[in-house]
């Protein structure tokens, strides 16, 4: 078995009691440690503190004339500008899927499960708390609303949320327009620096 590159981090136990047993049972080529690259990440290991950033990834990215998508480098510079959204910059997600439309691509099956069935369960029946933030005051009060809704679709969708609201599966809760993060996600020329702000430091608006 042939691996490329091995990724861990750890306290000085786990690496006595995993990693060292891993490098007496296989070969190990090169290894490197508190500052160096991994896969297009620039990874700095300082006392507690991990800091990943991808610069250099960044500064390689070749420019690139839309109308010469067919020949595959466009949909190739999609694919980095994606690689960096995952990675490093969620505040560049709904520019690269805007970017992405313009490529064509192989139609994907759906899988048999969603996403969102796959994200609440746990081992033994357990489940992941999942708390709903919107800025949308309608929706919040329409939740908790016993009032009917005249449209067919947006009413099974309230009644679907109602459902995972009742059985604690997630929560809704209402939060000023300023407070909403995630706008840059989904809007065009939001303000991405909340959410910056956010992962940076760990704590809400």
């Amino acid at each position: 078995m042939h691996v490329d590159d091995f990724l861990w981090a750890g306290s000085e136990h786990f690496k006595k009691q995993v990693i060292c047993q891993l490098r007496d049972k296989f070969d190990c080529g090169k290894e490197l440690d508190s500052s160096f690259r991994y896969i297009g990440l620039n990874i700095q290991h300082e006392g507690n503190d991990i800091y990943l950033q991808q610069h250099d990834y960044t500064d390689e990215l070749k420019q690139v004339d839309r109308a010469k998508y067919k020949n595959g480098i466009y949909p190739e510079i999609v694919g980095q500008l994606h690689w960096i959204a995952t990675q490093s910059r969620p505040d560049l997600c709904f520019d690269v899927l805007d970017l992405s439309t313009s490529v064509q691509l192989s139609e994907a099956k759906t899988p048999s499960k969603s996403i969102y069935q796959e994200m609440i369960k746990l081992n033994a029946g357990e489940s992941i708390p999942i708390k709903c933030f919107t800025d949308n005051k309608s929706l919040c009060q329409n939740i908790h609303s016993t009032k009917l809704i005249s449209e067919k679709r947006l009413c099974l969708d309230l009644a679907s949320i109602k459902e995972s609201v009742s059985l604690g599966d997630i929560t809704v809760t209402w939060i000023k327009t300023s407070s909403q993060i995630s706008d840059c996600l989904t809007k065009a020329g939001a303000d991405f620096h909340p959410l910056i702000k956010v992962l940076s430091t760990g704590k809400g608006p």
